[in-house]
């Protein structure tokens, strides 16, 4: 499915109140993505898809311990259901995404999500910055969820509609990213990833989030990069609990596959899949160089490793999205849907003209104009020869890309905050506060 326009939604209110919100916004994306879902496991397992949400919601620990750890995080999980229209054990199963690969069927390495993050520097601000790879069926999911828990905690993630979030950054100024790791032991009765990663988005510094790891229990194997205005961390989780995994250095960068943790599940390869390492390797080689958030967006739309990876035949998987953040007084955060491969009208000497162009992650997603994105050595990678490509600075209006602080009003007024920005396109107009809504509709074609 192709990328088509992503919706941003507000949500603020406790957990049920946010969820409503989620859903009856998003509910045609959700109803979408469950079909989706519905087909690929019955295609791949053979088995009613009914069955494995039973499975994964009443033979399990998982709802149990969402309860017991983050249970404002499981009302939210009903409000989407409520709002949407759908059963909460449909919902529950999809918020369930890492725990069902293994759930389902022998545990194998996957290859998905790179990451980079950077502490401070002399007057530079903490970044922090991921490729979320996920099976090509959640494409056209995407979402952006601004949201407000009514106790002053804040922030803003990317997700797939239906899910409470895949990474994101607190208004407090935390960013959290996480690749998964499979040949890590799991756990039927532990906390799952998504949940994890909400919990520590709301610690809201390194250090709380940290605690938090080291808390509860988890339920797959999950490495969880952590940053502040004050520094970055990286632990990789498991059913034993969690490790500190990024050396203590100023910068790191994972992959899929374990630096530090050695609680491994026997039945897989330890090093997981050469795809990984070749990952690391190619992030790695460009992190020493990584200064700006322009920097990560651009190490990020890597095709030769590939970093960003588009779906090919015995592959069926995509850059989801990708996140760049800023943790700077106050945070900043963009944020971008995955490649989008295909016929696209681009400008050329004054007309259109069809030409089919492999997008890299943050090109034309609007973090960086034309200008920008088509410098070396992106412009070699382009299966269109330069002299084509416009040095312009409006880009294709279907890739749009947020680029805004994390500060909300007050709880009891009624302030508009400002507009996001979608570049290529009109901007949006003022969102009221009290109110939760999709962004409207951004034509497809500029």
């Amino acid at each position: 499915m192709a990328v088509t326009p992503q919706a941003i939604v507000e949500c603020r209110g406790d957990g049920r109140e946010r969820g409503r919100a989620h859903g009856e916004a998003l509910r045609e994306r959700i109803l979408g993505l469950l079909e989706r879902w519905d087909a690929g496991v019955a295609s791949r397992l053979g088995r009613p898809p009914q069955t494995v949400v039973s499975g994964l919601v009443e033979t399990t620990g998982f709802v149990a311990a969402v309860e017991r750890h983050t249970p404002d995080l499981l009302e939210e999980v009903r409000g989407i259901a409520e709002g949407a229209g759908v059963a909460f054990d449909r919902v529950m199963a999809l918020n369930l995404m890492d725990e069902e690969w293994w759930f389902t069927s022998p545990a194998e390495a996957r290859d998905a999500c790179t990451l980079v993050a950077v502490g401070p520097s002399e007057g530079r601000p903490t970044l922090l910055a991921q490729n979320m790879d996920l099976p090509e069926l959640m494409d056209g999911a995407q979402a952006v969820l601004r949201f407000e828990d009514g106790d002053g905690g804040a922030g803003a993630v990317l997700t797939a509609a239906g899910m409470i979030g895949l990474t994101g950054v607190s208004a407090a100024g935390l960013g959290v990213c996480v690749n998964t790791l499979a040949m890590l032991n799991h756990s039927r009765d532990g906390l799952p990833v998504a949940f994890v990663m909400r919990g520590a988005l709301a610690a809201g510094s390194v250090a709380g989030a940290a605690r938090f790891l080291a808390r509860v229990p988890h339920a797959s194997g999950q490495h969880y990069a952590l940053a502040d205005p004050d520094g970055v961390a990286g632990y990789e989780c498991s059913a034993a609990g969690a490790v500190r995994s990024d050396g203590g250095g100023a910068r790191f960068c994972h992959t899929n596959h374990p630096l530090a943790s050695t609680d491994l599940d026997p039945s897989l390869p330890a090093d997981g899949r050469e795809d990984s390492h070749v990952r690391l390797a190619a992030i790695e080689s460009v992190a020493d160089g990584v200064a700006t958030g322009t920097d990560c967006e651009r190490a990020l739309a890597d095709r030769d490793a590939p970093l960003c990876v588009i779906p090919e035949p015995g592959r069926p998987w995509i850059t989801f999205g990708s996140i760049s953040a800023e943790l700077s007084e106050p945070p900043r955060a963009r944020i971008a849907p995955g490649p989008r491969v295909g016929v696209r009208p681009i400008e050329s000497r004054g007309r259109k003209t069809a030409a089919t162009i492999p997008f890299p992650v943050w090109i034309n997603a609007g973090c960086a104009s034309y200008r920008e994105a088509m410098k070396p050595p992106l412009v070699r990678r382009s299966r269109v020869p330069s002299s084509r490509i416009p040095v312009t600075s409006k880009p294709i209006s279907s890739r749009w890309a947020m680029n805004t602080t994390l500060g909300f009003p007050g709880p009891t007024t009624s302030q508009r905050f400002p507009a996001l920005s979608v570049v290529g396109c009109a901007q949006l107009g003022s969102i009221d506060r009290t109110t939760s809504r999709t962004a409207p509709s951004i034509p497809d074609t500029p």
